[in-house]
């Protein structure tokens, strides 16, 4: 694939384990893909980004020049048509797979059942996320204190630092956070699926209760 190969091969990376987090925002827009990598105390992302031509032609000037310029340098893959081709993300994913030790992929579930089920019969372990304040509420905020202590390497990708630069957080009555895809400036799909993989990452690294936390050691 030219945009694996784009981003080096991320040599350092092979053979360790990973987390995917996967955000099909349309079928007309930008995909994303990201793999979050954690080989020391900083964790180290991978992004990958699919796009139909078409709808470049539905962007603004400056923003269709830029993300044309980033799918020339293979940073973004376009795919022909209309609509992004899920068969295209499927199969490169199944590449990856060979690559990179996927522990999970996490994917919000609207718009992806489809594809999440093609992906779990190729043997990916896929797991629902949802967009919402519960499920991405500490995820959000393990991210943003990632990014101020320089804790989150993403290897320079000039299509995440559009995205960062995008992005705005919302915050409800009680002080949870998540991205707002409505009111940032553009696209993040690289930062949700950055937070998707997180939410994983964390889940995976909690302790496991034991039997007798619920019930407590019965005497016999």
């Amino acid at each position: 694939m030219d945009f694996l190969r784009a981003l080096g091969r991320m040599q350092d990376l092979r053979g360790l384990k990973c987390w995917g987090g996967l955000d099909l925002a349309t079928t007309t827009d930008i995909n994303a893909l990201v793999l979050l990598f954690k080989p020391s105390a900083k964790y180290r992302i991978v992004p990958y980004f699919w796009c139909p031509e078409a709808a470049l032609r539905n962007r603004e000037r400056s923003n269709r020049q830029r993300i044309d310029h980033w799918a020339q340098k293979g940073l973004i893959k376009l795919t022909p048509g209309n609509s992004v081709d899920y068969g295209v993300i499927r199969a490169d994913i199944n590449e990856l797979g060979d690559q990179y030790r996927i522990r999970e992929i996490a994917i919000d579930p609207w718009n992806a059942t489809s594809l999440a089920t093609d992906l779990q019969g190729d043997g990916f372990d896929v797991q629902f996320v949802r967009m919402g304040y519960f499920s991405i509420g500490p995820a959000t905020k393990e991210f943003e204190k990632l990014v101020v202590n320089g804790l989150l390497e993403h290897y320079g990708n000039p299509v995440l630092d559009w995205m960062f630069s995008n992005i705005v957080i919302e915050q409800d009555a009680a002080g949870n956070i998540k991205p707002s895809k409505a009111k940032s400036s553009d696209k993040i799909d690289g930062i949700t699926s950055t937070i998707l993989a997180l939410a994983r990452a964390i889940k995976q690294a909690q302790p496991r209760k034991s039997v007798y936390d619920k019930r407590g050691v019965q005497t016999l």
